[in-house]
Parts: C-alpha cells; sequence; structure tokens
C-alpha cells in the first residue's frame, strides 16, 4: 500500500532547507515502512496527497510540539512553527539545545498515531507521550504497529481514503 504527503508551501518555515525537511519526514516514514508493508511518497500537490504537513501556531504552546488529525478523509500532522527545529540526526551536535527539538523524531510519533498508535508508557517507545528524541521503532512499537484490527477491506488507497481505512490497508 501506498500513501502519499505533502508540505504546504505556505504554512511553513524558512530557517531549515524545504528539501531537508522532506528528507527527515521521508527517513521517518521509512522506520515504518521496515517493519509493515506500507510506502510513503511525496505527491505532487498538496491536493492530492492522504497526508498534509504544515507548521502554523498551536493554541497549546509549550504542552505539545505537534498533532495529528484525522477528520473523515482528510489526514496531516500540524507541527508547531513557534518551536526551534533541528533535522540533524544526531541530538548532540554543536547547535542542539535544550530548546531545540528534533523534527525527525518527532515525525516517527505523529505519523505512528496516523498509523492507528496510541501513546506508550513505556520511555523506550516513540510512542512515549513526550518527546525523548527517539528514532528507532522499540520492540513495542513494532509489536502494536502489527497487531492486526479488524476492519472492511478497501480496495485502494486515494486521497479520499480514511485514515482508518488506511491502517486496515496496511495490516492486510
Amino acid at each position: 500500500m501506498t500513501i502519499s504527503y505533502a508540505f504546504s508551501e505556505f504554512e511553513t518555515i524558512k530557517y531549515i532547507p524545504r528539501r531537508q525537511l522532506y528528507k527527515a519526514f521521508q527517513r521517518a516514514c521509512d522506520r515504518w515502512s521496515k517493519v509493515i508493508p506500507v510506502t510513503f511518497v511525496e505527491a505532487k500537490t498538496i491536493e492530492s496527497a492522504n497526508i498534509t504537513i504544515r507548521f502554523i501556531a498551536l493554541w497549546c504552546k509549550g504542552e505539545s510540539l505537534a498533532y495529528c488529525y484525522m477528520c473523515g478523509k482528510q489526514a496531516g500532522v500540524n507541527f508547531d512553527a513557534t518551536t526551534k527545529w533541528t533535522v540533524k540526526q544526531s541530538l548532540f551536535s554543536d547547535t542542539f539545545d535544550s530548546n531545540t527539538y528534533n523534527f525527525e523524531s518527532t515525525a516517527v510519533h505523529e505519523i505512528g498515531h496516523l498509523l492507528g498508535m496510541r501513546h506508550s508508557p513505556n520511555m523506550n517507545s516513540v510512542m512515549y507521550r513526550t518527546s525523548l528524541g527517539k528514532m528507532n521503532l522499540s520492540r513495542e512499537d513494532v509489536e502494536k504497529i502489527r497487531e492486526p484490527i479488524h476492519l472492511s477491506p478497501v480496495p485502494t488507497v486515494s486521497p479520499a481514503t480514511s485514515t482508518a481505512e488506511m491502517r486496515y490497508m496496511v495490516m492486510m
């Protein structure tokens, strides 16, 4: 199964080159693709995407780095535009400080939600409720995403496919 995503042209951050954001998001997607039969691809337009990605000022400043939404046939991830982000793969770089958050690790977490995962009490899980900078899926993450769920089958994914249908199709 293929799920497409696109970044908003207008609701973005300027201090990280767009291509670097795309690459970091694709790496986050690839972590899930390694353990379940799903492929994530960049859509040509935001209108044709299954998932939209935006940077906006979140109403819960300091409480949340990002959130995903699933509303009918639409799904997306909104990252906090007021948060200082990095796409560096190491959290121990010279430019990293306690007020900088790793975009890729946050994306891995939010993609997990879009695939139907809930928060985990396990601090080793990428689905732990607060950001610890985890990027690699834990054994628990892999076991949970592979748990079967029971929904009616859907033959194809299109921008009109609901996220619940996508979750089912991943498990087929």
